[in-house]
């Protein structure tokens, strides 16, 4: 209070510990202890942490105004005391300035409009920092919920993850695989290529159930494998980056250095590269986009990762390639590779549909290369076509490239795959495609995929049968064994094994029905009938006990089981649906023109699996009386 002294309160010698004070003015300055003055402490920042300076700023006055105390000192009989009352020592009121305002300085206005000036300085200062206070507030709570809900989201996705992994290890009346005590190695045994490196590739907001192509997949089948004993049976094979020069084999060079994790010094030979540093590559060289995750990628499914997706993606296709490379030199006699991201999509120069580097097309680009073979057969089962890998071979006679996937008139992802594309120039033939219609309200299953299958397999079914014959009477075939010597015979046969189209994936999209022992049995069928290599690759499906389960059975076939899953005496016994006999019809009929033998499986198409069996049956016996008597067997 004014009286003979007038006192300010004082803020140079708060920070950091409140000594405030007193300053007197009048024959001399004293800084009273903050120990005799009561003052309250400052608040703590919520976003800081620091305390909050609003005290220094406004509550006590500026150095500025204690210069100023020191010409009211020396004009002290012009001034005027007021009836000010005590300063305020409540919590609330303690954020306010002091009633200094009322001190009117009425024989020196000069004195009086800069003491104005300083507090309406004051005033100001006081507002703005109020203004970034909130401001700041306002930024911390949104952190703060968005932390929450970031932990909430990965809480989540873990234990989803977590119940779909302990579901897939959940396998129900399981039959463990035996084999021999020996065991079977070199070119008897099955391998296996798997690297848990390809797990990590992934969106940054890590949650499976918005990118359905995650590395749980990989995760279950092998846990899967590794409970019904499947791995004790197969030679794992190491794995690798595939390198630049087998990338480019099929991808353009543009296209592979701008999804290389590492600037590369290339050696003379292919496995002895030398790597350099990490260089970025920026989201502009890459046509990445922002999802609405919060992730980047090329679309919402091919989800990018900078620290993993291309050495995933080299992973894959290296696996692939080393897989089949010995399968096709005899060192293995077949093979799966349980690889991601897929490739089936990948074109030349585009990323799409999950998939960056298309390993089988690279697979068989490199075994025509560096094997020198020329027949090369591809078959993809995966719900969608695979685009990449036709565009790839369409005018390649060495590489057949069967599919049998959903089309829905062009509606269905990735849109391409119809009937009527058959092939280019020189490989105008090589190219067949069963491509289901009938949008969502036709479920194709079993029937439908053996009808399918059936169509596809009797081609390679006639070529195995002549086959015998002609090695047993080669120098009596000509008139009979010529024209069908002359059809394809594959070196070995590439799967593009995606289970997309199992009985059981949630997704809307993907409402086929087809069961794991109908893939099984395809597998089976194909070693039977061609007596070839074959190596599977895993391309899509989500479900993971689906997958796990299809998964499973390919490789019990691979592996020669007796314990093989069997369709279903029900399924067998059923004929395909309308739609899918519709569809059948169109292929045969314009397939026929550059595969003549098939014509007579038009008739087929309507049986179900035991009756198609019985008339195949019937005509092989046929075609083998015919075969003896034109050769002169008795």
């Amino acid at each position: 209070q004014f009286g003979v002294n007038y006192s300010f309160p004082i803020s140079s010698v708060h920070p950091p510990h409140m000594l405030g004070g007193l300053v007197n003015v009048g024959n001399n300055v004293n800084f009273a202890d903050s120990s005799q003055t009561p003052h309250f402490s400052r608040p703590i920042e919520p976003v800081t942490g620091l305390q909050s300076p609003h005290n220094t700023l406004y509550n006590y006055p500026t150095p500025q105004m204690i210069a100023l105390g020191d010409t009211i000192k020396d004009n002290l009989p012009t001034y005027i005391p007021t009836n000010v009352g005590p300063m305020s020592t409540s919590a609330t009121e303690n954020q306010q300035p002091y009633p200094i305002p009322n001190y009117i300085l009425s024989n020196n206005a000069a004195i009086n409009q800069q003491m104005q000036q300083l507090l309406q300085q004051q005033k100001s200062q006081q507002i703005l920092l109020q203004q970034q206070q909130q401001k700041q507030q306002q930024m911390y709570f949104l952190e703060m919920q968005r932390q929450h809900q970031e932990n909430i989201s990965k809480a989540a996705s873990a234990a989803q993850m977590q119940a779909d992994v302990e579901r897939a290890e959940q396998v129900p009346n399981v039959t463990y695989v035996t084999m021999p005590n020996s065991g079977l190695s070199g070119q008897h045994a099955t391998g296996i290529a798997y690297d848990n490196i390809m797990q990590k590739h992934m969106c940054k907001c890590e949650n499976p159930t918005i990118h359905r192509e995650s590395g749980g997949r990989l995760q279950s089948i092998w846990a899967r494998l590794r409970e019904v004993g499947i791995l004790r049976y197969c030679e794992k094979i190491k794995t690798r980056k595939a390198t630049t020069q087998e990338l480019q084999t099929v991808h353009s060079e543009k296209y592979v250095s701008s999804y290389l994790d590492k600037v590369q010094v290339t050696a003379k030979t292919d496995n002895d590269e030398q790597e350099v540093d990490v260089t970025d590559v920026s989201a502009n060289d890459l046509n990445l986009i922002q999802l609405p995750c919060g992730g980047l990628g090329i679309d919402s499914e091919t989800v990018w990762d900078p620290c993993h997706t291309p050495k995933a993606a080299r992973i894959a296709a290296g696996c692939v390639i080393d897989l089949a490379t010995k399968v096709a030199r005899g060192e293995l006699r077949n093979g799966m590779a349980i690889v991601r991201p897929p490739g089936h999509h990948a074109g030349r120069n585009t990323a799409m549909g999950s998939c960056y580097f298309n390993s089988i097309a690279i697979t068989a680009s490199i075994l025509k290369q560096k094997l020198n073979l020329r027949k090369i057969l591809i078959f993809d089962w995966d719900i969608h076509h695979g685009n990449g890998t036709q565009n790839t071979f369409y005018e390649d006679p060495n590489v057949l490239t069967i599919s049998i996937h959903r089309y829905d008139k062009g509606l269905f992802f990735p849109g391409t795959g119809a009937i009527t594309e058959v092939g280019n120039g020189s490989g105008t033939g090589f190219n067949v495609n069963i491509a289901w219609d009938g949008g969502s309200d036709v479920k194709m299953g079993d029937p439908e995929y053996l009808a399918a299958f059936r169509s596809v397999n009797k081609i390679l079914d006639l070529v195995r049968h002549f086959k015998n014959i002609l090695n047993k009477r080669r120098n009596k075939s000509k008139c009979v064994v010529l024209p069908i010597a002359k059809m394809f015979s594959p070196e070995i046969i590439l799967i593009s094994a995606g289970f997309n189209a199992v009985a059981g994936q949630a997704h809307e999209n993907f409402n086929y029905r087809v069961s794991p022992a109908c893939f099984a049995n395809m597998t089976k069928k194909l070693i039977e009938s061609v007596n070839s290599k074959i190596v599977l690759a895993l391309e899509g499906g989500h479900d993971l006990p689906a997958i796990c389960d299809a998964s499973e059975s390919c490789m019990r076939a691979l592996l020669l089981t007796d314990h093989l899953p069997m369709v279903s005496s029900e399924e067998r016994s059923k004929e395909p649906n309308q739609a899918a006999i519709k569809v059948l019809e169109k292929v045969i009929k314009i397939q026929q023109e550059h595969w003549p033998q098939i014509k007579r499986m038009a008739s087929y198409t309507t049986y179900s699996q035991n009756e198609a069996e019985r008339h195949e049956k019937e005509e092989v016996e046929t075609i083998s009386a015919l075969a003896a008597l034109s050769m002169g067997v008795t």
